[in-house]
């Protein structure tokens, strides 16, 4: 038994994975390596019934990426012992993580019965009916409410109210949200590039004082950049533009939707045909199902009194995406049915 409780004690050294236990354990995970599973698996034969070594084994399986081995050890942890909210907040995470949606709920709902300040619940529950759209708007609502309930500032269930009152198409309270969620978190970068994408649909030059703020959290996201980038686009600045989608390029040369604008840039600002071919043509390699990227291939071939190129590309685009009116109307233009 000394050997058991040594290692239980070893292995709390490295992660922050665990927590107590009603006896009294403490029980964390070293690493996430297949001898730490191993030594659990020796553990489990020695102590089959103790639902904690089933719990942190399958930490250790969802940590690898094993899913259905994390659900099966949850599965037989909750047999065990059904008192603990932790086990049913983590069988969630599992449920969820394999898209099972009524069972995730289930789960998440008894740890909150278990546990009626588990704020984690409540905004785990929150985030899954905000993955289920505007149809589940009222219960998204509800449980970030009662995740804020236990605490005022959760700059999380701020967030997730924000994104699905943006969902619902509520710009005003979704702004509120958002900018509550970074009072409470200045460091919050997800809630920034979502303000300035909501000033920016706006035309409002506050979008790039919260791409600016994102920026100062990660100097080289392409996302905060390409947000810039967009903004200048839409409001007639395409050489600053240009020069910010060469910078996220840089550093993420797969980028497609900047490989796109600056072939759309190149197409109708710089009337260089040649030049935006080559930037939708990459576009078209990353996605071989991007209709638009063809499309525009065909119109550089057009603008280029390259037809029967233009023709190809065309009709390819409307193989992709049969209702594409501009593709069809671009072969009309061509004399082509």
């Amino acid at each position: 038994m000394n050997s058991y409780f040594q290692f239980l004690a070893f292995i709390l050294i490295v992660t922050n994975i665990g927590c107590g236990t009603k006896s009294g354990k403490d029980y964390s995970l070293k690493d996430s390596t297949k001898n730490s599973v191993e030594q659990l698996t020796e553990l489990i034969k020695q102590h089959p019934a103790d639902a904690e070594l089933f719990f942190l084994r399958s930490k250790l399986f969802m940590t690898s990426g094993n899913s259905s081995a994390a659900m099966t050890d949850m599965l037989a942890a909750v047999a065990i012992d059904s008192t603990r909210p932790e086990y049913f907040l983590l069988l969630g995470d599992i449920y969820f993580s394999k898209i099972f949606i009524a069972q995730a709920i289930s789960s998440f709902e008894k740890c909150i019965a278990l546990d009626a300040k588990n704020i984690s619940a409540e905004l785990k529950l929150s985030e899954l009916f905000l993955y289920l759209g505007k149809k589940k708007f009222a219960e998204c609502i509800q449980h970030a409410d009662n995740a804020l309930r236990i605490d005022r500032t959760s700059a999380k269930a701020y967030f997730i109210k924000g994104y699905m009152f943006k969902e619902a198409g509520d710009t005003a309270r979704a702004i509120s949200s958002f900018q509550t969620a970074v009072e409470q978190k200045p460091e919050y970068f997800d809630a920034y590039i979502q303000l300035g994408n909501l000033f920016a649909v706006q035309k409002n030059p506050l979008a790039l004082q919260y791409y600016d703020k994102a920026l100062q959290l990660q100097s080289n996201s392409p996302e905060a950049l390409y947000g810039v980038a967009m903004f200048f686009q839409e409001n007639e600045n395409s050489d600053s533009a240009e020069v910010l989608y060469h910078k996220i390029l840089a550093s993420s040369p797969n980028h497609k939707d900047a490989l796109f604008n600056l072939g759309y840039i190149h197409l109708i600002y710089n009337e260089d045909f040649s030049k935006a071919l080559d930037y939708f043509a990459a576009a078209s390699r990353l996605d071989t199902n991007d209709a638009r990227a063809i499309y525009n291939r065909g119109l550089c071939f057009e603008k280029m009194k390259k037809k029967d190129m233009a023709e190809i590309n065309y009709r390819k685009a409307l193989k992709l995406f049969p209702d594409y009116e501009l593709a069809k109307e671009a072969l009309k233009r061509l004399g082509k049915k």
